[in-house]
């Protein structure tokens, strides 16, 4: 299957020019400087914008999927839940949303999860174009390959992933607290005048 038979895709706010930025519109964008590389929002920096020209605003939903369409690595987010602000996004990310005869088929955490592998994110780079800052056009977005299994194998990739993310997160937390040990016997040494 391609990524455009399960998803209606959408691409971000239209604004011209910079974002203009304001403080009484109760509506918000996230930009590229608020996605961290591996997906993950950072939900305390949005700017608060105000929407130019006539286009109704997509505002993110809960299980709505984000795509950078530009820079050195292709970010996915993932909207487990439903955003507590009206947000949108920039022009330069894709939204991704499934079709509603593939919502009882496909979990949208595991499409947002096969998107951020390495099958999909060779695909990006195989096919994106410029030199310096690269770029994905919609229709090879549209073109992903992807697959489909059981919902109940979805859920165990996922559960998997999840156990793996949580292992990566507890050996970097040992690394971090090595690293202070080493830093702190260090001070010690040239602090400690008994050994001069």
């Amino acid at each position: 299957m391609i990524l455009s038979e399960i998803v209606e895709l959408s691409a971000g706010y239209p604004f011209r020019g910079k974002i203009p930025e304001t403080s009484n519109s109760n509506i918000y964008c996230i930009q590229m400087k608020d996605v961290a590389e591996n997906g993950e929002i950072n939900w305390s920096h949005f700017s608060e914008v105000h929407l130019t020209g006539k286009k109704a605003p997509n505002f993110l939903q809960k299980d709505d999927i984000l795509i950078s369409a530009r820079g050195k690595h292709f970010t996915v987010s993932f909207f487990k839940q439903t955003p507590e602000q009206q947000l949108v996004c920039a022009p330069y990310f894709y939204i991704l949303r499934l079709k509603p005869i593939y919502q009882s088929v496909i979990l949208p955490a595991f499409l947002a999860w096969q998107l951020k592998q390495l099958p999909a994110q060779d695909y990006f780079i195989q096919h994106a174009e410029g030199s310096i800052t690269k770029s994905i056009r919609r229709k090879t977005l549209e073109l992903t390959p992807c697959f489909i299994t059981s919902k109940h194998h979805q859920a165990s990739i996922l559960a998997l992933d999840k156990k793996i993310e949580e292992e990566q997160q507890t050996y970097r937390e040992l690394i971090d607290n090595s690293k202070q040990i080493m830093h702190q016997i260090a001070f010690d040494l040239l602090n400690d005048s008994t050994l001069l």
